[in-house]
């Protein structure tokens, strides 16, 4: 509920360790009710480039900002993605509680994000494949025997 509030008045709801080491405009914990900004807060100009969705698991964008912000995007947030600016990797946050964000300096920005899932996934869909295979040779070998 509070992030739809936030985002109502323009203000994200960024997800980040208190140790982050970032500028927040409000933090909020569970001890303590929410209290809303004090004033509303503002879209900022942002210019696209470029941008390029080479794979499901990869976005590419060059973007300039004028003054340093949040940049949220609009992609479902999942602990397997990575991003960078300029080449130079960078935290990845989760606002408003299930898209993605990053801190963006000001001035022009060559933004990556890939997605790379642990390589126990293969693992465990070679494996799910495998018992799939093996479900349906068990069914025809069975139909096959009744007849």
């Amino acid at each position: 509920m509070l992030s739809l509030v936030l985002a109502s008045e323009k203000w994200p709801l960024i997800h980040a360790p208190a140790a982050a080491g970032d500028t927040f405009a409000k933090t909020y914990s569970a001890e303590e009710p929410p209290v809303m900004p004090d004033q509303p807060g503002q879209q900022l100009p942002l210019r696209i480039d470029s941008f390029a969705r080479p794979s499901h698991q990869s976005i590419r964008a060059t973007l300039s900002a004028d003054v340093p912000s949040w940049l949220v995007i609009n992609e479902s947030y999942y602990p397997y993605w990575r991003a960078s600016l300029g080449g130079r990797s960078v935290p990845l946050y989760r606002a408003s509680t299930g898209l993605m964000a990053v801190r963006l300096p000001a001035g022009r920005q060559e933004l990556a994000l890939d997605y790379s899932p642990p390589r126990s996934y293969l693992a465990a869909q070679l494996v799910s494949a495998l018992a799939l295979l093996v479900a349906l040779v068990a069914v025809w070998l069975e139909r096959r025997r009744a007849r």
